[in-house]
């Protein structure tokens, strides 16, 4: 007794059919995904524009905010009796008793300072053809009451926070790189007061309003002050 024979041309036509359909349902899946994917991108870039939109607008609220009053007064004070102690027609006791009044203000507008505008650069891990004796650590500066700060953790060629105790980036205060030169230059000091009090606190609004949302600012030639 023989066995029944297969439909063998049927089962074949059955399979390529279901093998069509899952085609067809595979393309119109990819279809779909592509659809969803340019979807999630143009999200992504819409969210990408709203963050950095969001930042420009949160800076240019700090700027807008300016400085307290007791702190924009006690500044224009130290400039104002910096630029009086450089002159050459004092005495050198008055020129002494300025110098001596410049430190205790000096430190006073520290302490009360919260550092809403500061400057800085990122460590440098140093190049091999210098045997890495070029490596630093990043560091950073207010340009309101020339408070200073090094990055005490690793050598890092990246922005890091963990390294600052004080000049970390947080709600208020605006944290921009620039030039190593800059910062180091601004550390200068005259009778123990850094040249910072030499630039203007309008000028240095107007370089934070122009520069919101940048992460770099370049030092315009003009707002330079000369080592004396």
């Amino acid at each position: 007794m023989t066995a029944p024979k297969r439909d063998l041309a049927r089962e074949i036509a059955w399979f390529n059919d279901r093998m069509g359909k899952t085609k067809r349902i595979i393309v119109g899946q990819e279809d779909l995904v592509k659809k969803a994917t340019g979807k999630i991108r143009k999200f992504q870039s819409d969210l990408q524009e709203d963050w950095h939109r969001l930042k420009v607008l949160t800076e240019l609220q700090v700027v807008e905010n300016g400085l307290p009053e007791n702190i924009s007064i006690l500044r224009s004070k130290i400039a104002q009796k910096i630029k009086h102690a450089s002159r050459r027609d004092i005495t050198i006791e008055q020129k002494e008793s300025l110098e001596r009044e410049l430190v205790v203000m000096h430190e006073c507008i520290r302490r009360l300072c919260q550092h809403p505008f500061v400057i800085g650069y990122p460590g440098f891990e140093g190049s091999q053809s210098n045997d890495f004796d070029d490596a630093h650590h990043g560091a950073r500066l207010c340009l309101v009451c020339s408070f200073g700060e090094r990055d005490s953790g690793s050598i890092a060629t990246e922005d890091t926070e963990n390294g600052f105790s004080t000049l970390q980036k947080q709600p208020g205060r605006i944290v921009k790189r620039t030039d190593m030169k800059i910062v180091q230059g601004f550390a200068f000091l005259f009778g123990g007061i850094s040249k910072i009090f030499e630039i203007d606190l309008v000028v240095i609004l107007n370089l934070f309003d122009k520069k919101a949302g940048c992460d770099w600012v370049d030092w315009p030639k003009e707002m330079s002050v000369s080592a004396k």
